[in-house]
């Protein structure tokens, strides 16, 4: 992996009146969307990134956010533990919201189901052709903060406050015990293109590499465990091609590594003299394949937009 690799910084996006917890996507490859903790959700444009658009508000902290392309609709998961649609046609949320068992922290989704996270500890499954729940699954006795699903395998992994990565097996809804472990809570997980190895982001500020074994014992085999930051990881993602990854941490700081051997590239954070950075903790991040934008959202309750080029 060559250390040559340039960023930019184009854009500091203001507006939001409390930290920022969730970004996704939208269908337009030039547009993405914001929440956090004002409730408001903002539609974005990297083509004029000043000018952001409030698309809809709800009553309290969003801390997770997914965007379902089929339905054109967000699903954006409350401190509160309510589910709410937002319909982006119309700009506005869709009665009825449904209410949880504790905080969602994690939302992802597939062409036909919705899967929760919660504070609770239990995994739902939302069917989305028919608008209901079809199965609630307790996980943990704690919070269950990050969801990934294998690219290949019909597997779910799942990242708890009981310092677990669980494996759920979508076939049978089964739990498959897992040894992988941090020393606190797990709050993101990031497969490999391939889906060989997991990479797994926690509050103990490493990450830890394992390789993906299901059918052997240990289904999760720890490689690598690197301390990658000085505070919490609260979330890991990589590029389109899968050759890099991007740690964001309550640090400040954003951390670019080689997703090969997780060899550290560069830094990004308020040391650097020439490059705009976040005053507080890095909270998520999103990566724009049409222009190799990196977006980050933070308790400084802003982002940052940056162009990556190798």
């Amino acid at each position: 992996m060559t250390t040559k690799l340039h960023i930019q910084h184009i854009a500091h996006l203001t507006g939001h009146k409390g930290a920022i917890y969730a970004l996704c996507e939208d269908s337009d490859p030039h547009c993405f969307y914001s929440a956090g903790g004002d409730g408001w959700i903002v539609k974005w444009d990297v083509r004029q990134p000043e000018q952001g658009t409030a698309i809809a508000q709800v009553p309290t902290q969003i801390f997770s956010m997914t965007f379902l392309p089929h339905q054109q609709l967000l699903a954006v998961g409350s401190m509160q533990g309510i589910l709410y649609f937002i319909d982006l046609q119309a700009n506005k949320v869709v009665d009825p919201t449904l209410q949880l068992e504790g905080s969602i922290f994690a939302l992802i989704s597939d062409a036909e189901r919705l899967y929760i996270g919660t504070g609770s500890g239990y995994l739902y499954q939302y069917q989305l052709h028919t608008q209901q729940i079809i199965s609630q699954t307790r996980i943990s006795e704690k919070s269950l903060r990050c969801i990934a699903r294998h690219p290949q395998d019909n597997y779910l992994v799942i990242g708890s406050s009981d310092h677990l990565i669980h494996i759920f097996d979508l076939s049978t809804s089964t739990i498959i015990p897992s040894t992988c472990s941090h020393e606190n809570s797990i709050f993101s997980l990031l497969f490999s293109l391939s889906g060989d190895t997991l990479l797994s982001g926690s509050r103990d500020a490493h990450i830890v590499a394992s390789d993906w074994q299901i059918k052997k014992s240990p289904p999760l085999f720890t490689r690598q465990k690197i301390p990658a930051h000085h505070f919490t990881i609260n979330h890991l993602i990589n590029n389109q091609d899968g050759t890099l990854v991007f740690s964001a941490s309550r640090d400040k700081s954003i951390k670019i590594w080689a997703a090969s051997d997780l060899q550290l590239l560069k830094v990004i954070d308020l040391s650097k003299e020439r490059l705009l950075a976040h005053k507080n903790s890095v909270n998520r991040l999103l990566w724009l394949p049409r222009k190799n934008y990196l977006i980050s959202g933070s308790d400084d309750r802003s982002l940052m937009m940056y162009n990556i080029q190798l």
